[in-house]
């Protein structure tokens, strides 16, 4: 039987928290999308220098994305990309 020790010696492992308030406005998606976009890729460089020294590293982003599942920030961190007429819609827009 392996004990805790062993295990923390044979495997490691690294969590990076993030949290956000992303801006709100009614015809600010494409603000939210370039703050995502920007907040993904400095999460991913981190992730890449917490490989050097982990197995495995998890990602895990909390916040007020201001966002709907339509909006294109939800796109781009579901799909990794946004259609390109997503960044045309003001699709948080609630009022519409």
């Amino acid at each position: 039987r392996r004990s805790n020790a062993d295990v923390a010696s044979s495997s490691s492992l690294s969590i990076l928290v993030a949290n956000t308030h992303l801006f709100y406005h009614p015809r600010a998606s494409h603000i939210r999308v370039m703050q995502l976009w920007i907040t993904c890729y400095s999460l991913m460089k981190l992730k890449q220098q917490a490989s050097a020294d982990a197995t495995t590293t998890t990602i895990i982003l909390c916040g007020d994305l201001n966002s709907s599942q339509v909006s294109g920030g939800y796109q781009l961190l579901k799909n990794r990309h946004v259609p390109p007429l997503t960044m045309m819609n003001n699709d948080d827009d609630s009022s519409n």
